[in-house]
């Protein structure tokens, strides 16, 4: 867990946690793939929602040399945004190349 005091980031406390599992693909050894979460509490006089909450799907899939295509997709029940907001959802493509 994070705790700060300061009054300039968006939120003051923060939990996560996930599990990341690598070959479980077969003849994919160096694929991986992971769920997690994270809880953040807010700072009201930002935000008129106390805690936002997320939960994260990714699959990272080697696909030469140093290259890496990694899509993921992201659940936010509660927006810190705007309380008056529904879940939101989101998916990203990410390529990765290490040089």
């Amino acid at each position: 867990m994070w705790v700060n005091d300061s009054e300039t980031l968006p939120f003051n406390q923060y939990f996560g946690m996930g599990l990341t599992g690598f070959g479980l693909v077969p003849h994919r050894p160096i694929d991986s793939m992971g769920v997690g979460m994270s809880w953040a509490w807010l700072y009201p006089n930002i935000f008129n929602r106390s805690s936002e909450l997320m939960f994260q799907s990714y699959f990272q899939a080697d696909l030469f040399g140093s290259t890496l295509f990694s899509p993921a997709v992201h659940y936010i029940p509660t927006p810190g945004a705007d309380s008056s907001l529904g879940g939101a959802w989101a998916l990203t493509f990410r390529l990765k190349v290490f040089f």
